[in-house]
């Protein structure tokens, strides 16, 4: 147990520092190993919000890839070199992803874009995610204009990664049409969250006030378990409301 702690404190501290995460966590995990290493492994790895993180709910980190992501990653990459197939690589570029190594994902989902892949929705889902990253905003636009033609991308958090694309290029009308499309009640709130914030960029307050008001009443109408997996962004909508 005593070394158990010790490996997971090692890799707590490696990856707060790596992803750039709030120093505090440190002294946390050192003086509270047990409690601060669990913690923060299910803040800030397990239960990131959905747009920080991969589309696929394959991506979720299992133990293995916690405490020993480049063995992982050595894996796959062995599969890839003995079978490039379409599987394997998509595999290997999600576990690029979740460690944030964009440079090494991008390549290898490009290359999947071939054949009967050419329009893939989990492929052009993680492209724009590596892409937006790595402040690519052009590569965003071009791959989400075609992924656009599969009606599934009108729901997938990539949208809303166009959307904010769109506006980091000037292209300001087009943002606040792709944005204000995930706007739905009752749905996913993060992205309503996104564009009230975007709203507020663009000086339109007023608007964005509206839409803070909407999930907060939203939340009012739901039974504990729904708002189980919802209460961080209606805690955030609460906050941003009392800052305007």
């Amino acid at each position: 147990m005593y070394y158990l702690l010790i490996i997971m404190q090692i890799y707590c501290i490696y990856h707060i520092v790596t992803q750039k995460n709030d120093l505090w966590w440190i002294p946390l995990v050192i003086f509270l190993p047990l409690f601060g290493c669990l913690f923060y492994i299910y803040k800030k790895i397990i239960n990131q919000p959905k747009i920080a993180q991969q589309y696929s709910s394959s991506n979720k980190p299992d133990l293995a890839s916690i405490f020993n992501p480049g063995g992982k990653i050595k894996e796959l990459e062995k599969q890839v070199a003995f079978s490039n197939t379409f599987t394997n690589k998509v595999a290997l570029g999600d576990a690029y992803l979740q460690e944030k190594m964009y440079d090494e994902a991008i390549p290898v989902f490009e290359s999947t874009r071939a054949g009967i892949h050419d329009n893939d929705p989990h492929v052009n889902n993680q492209l724009i995610y590596a892409y937006f990253h790595k402040n690519n905003f052009e590569s965003v636009i071009e791959i989400a204009k075609k992924a656009s033609q599969n009606p599934s991308f009108n729901k997938a958090n990539a949208k809303v990664l166009y959307g904010l694309a769109l506006e980091s290029t000037g292209e300001l009308d087009k943002a606040d049409s792709v944005l204000q499309s995930m706007n739905r009640q009752y749905v996913n709130l993060e992205p309503r969250i996104i564009y009230a914030k975007f709203l507020i960029r663009q000086n339109r307050e007023a608007d964005a006030k509206n839409i803070y008001t909407e999930i907060i009443a939203e939340a009012e109408h739901m039974s504990n378990f729904e708002l189980k997996d919802k209460r961080q962004w209606f805690d955030e909508a609460r906050d941003e409301l009392k800052r305007m």
